[in-house]
């Protein structure tokens, strides 16, 4: 445990400690905050619950972030309900650490046999969140593709290593929007998809989509690109009339892509 703020941790690792030995069975992280929010609370700290922060990107807001809970306008805590802590939860953490410009994180997970729980000193407040050791030519991709798709996931590559994981898509589709910009290059973001069958429109929903000439991108946060997930990109792919496609998922700590083409 870090030995910043030295008390005011060692109280909120009794607290916490607390809460694991007396509830019984495993709960939402929801519950485990309400709980944590009204012990701290009774012990006179000062709680905030989904503080709400603006997430920055080379000093343009891309989005937003709410914290699970911030004690005393110091500590930030980040909870969690798995069976194991992953280096993708701390590198999370991490993340947040540096949009909060908090001093310290505690990453804390009631789903395991023994509670866990570990502090994180904010050390990349105007630094990288991850160094990615990327190289295109140990790909499988053929040196027609490496040439197309390298701008792109370079500025995948720099987005991830600037921001981290553990934001929603759109903060990671409005970072691209920006590195997309700064290079210069020409694109179509496609907000909307339209269900037309024989002529007729059966509905639309909102949808964001890069597309620069025949390549289709898509930007997203999630769990892992499972084989539906390419499934419904290769369609798209085929649907906007584009060749090729870079499906990008930044809820990872290394280069997480499939190219369709």
């Amino acid at each position: 445990m870090s030995l910043i703020y030295k008390d005011l941790t060692y109280s909120i690792r009794g607290i916490i400690f607390d809460v694991f030995a007396n509830v019984p069975g495993k709960w939402e992280e929801e519950i485990y905050e309400d709980i944590l929010t009204d012990s701290m609370i009774s012990k006179g700290y000062k709680v905030e619950r989904q503080k709400e922060y603006s997430v920055l990107y080379k000093n343009n807001i891309v989005g937003k972030y709410r914290t699970d809970l911030v004690v005393e306008e110091k500590v930030v805590l980040e909870l969690k309900v798995v069976t194991e802590i992953l280096p993708l939860h701390q590198a999370q953490l991490i993340s947040y650490l540096k949009v909060t410009g908090l001093q310290l994180g505690l990453l804390i997970n009631f789903g395991g046999s023994k509670v866990y729980m570990q502090g994180f000193p904010n050390m990349v407040s105007n630094k990288k969140i991850l160094t990615i050791n990327f190289d295109i030519n140990k790909t499988s991709l053929k040196n027609e593709d490496k040439k197309l798709l390298l701008p792109f996931l370079e500025m995948g590559k720099e987005v991830l290593e600037n921001l981290g994981p553990g934001f929603f898509h759109q903060v990671y589709r409005r970072a691209f929007w920006d590195e997309l910009r700064a290079g210069d290059i020409d694109f179509v973001l496609i907000k909307n998809l339209e269900l037309n069958y024989n002529g007729k429109l059966y509905g639309s929903k909102d949808i964001r989509l890069f597309k620069i000439n025949d390549l289709l991108i898509s930007i997203n946060a999630i769990k892992s690109i499972e084989n539906e997930t390419i499934s419904v990109f290769s369609n798209l792919i085929k649907h906007y009339q584009c060749k090729k496609g870079l499906l990008f998922n930044f809820n990872s700590t290394k280069m997480d892509y499939r190219f369709i083409g």
